[in-house]
């Protein structure tokens, strides 16, 4: 049996949470990052697009193009 996993949840937008769900979604899946408090729920996903809209080297469409479809990936939930 084979299993197949396209989606991750992450819970809490802390630092830890915040690194998780930016390196999963540059992994290819799709995030939800589950935070309660809406003080800490958007800025997460600032911070995720924060950090993928200014990758390494911005010279290379083969390093920007998937940040941005990275972020297309992270949404964030309660």
């Amino acid at each position: 049996m084979s299993l197949s996993i396209s989606k991750v949840a992450v819970i809490g937008a802390g630092t830890m949470g915040h690194g998780i769900a930016h390196v999963s979604a540059l992994a290819g899946f799709e995030v939800v990052v589950v935070e309660p408090d809406p003080a800490y729920r958007e800025p997460a996903r600032e911070r995720a697009g924060a950090v993928l809209a200014e990758p390494p080297d911005r010279r290379f469409d083969a390093v920007v193009a998937p940040a941005r479809a990275a972020l297309s990936r992270i949404v964030a939930g309660r």
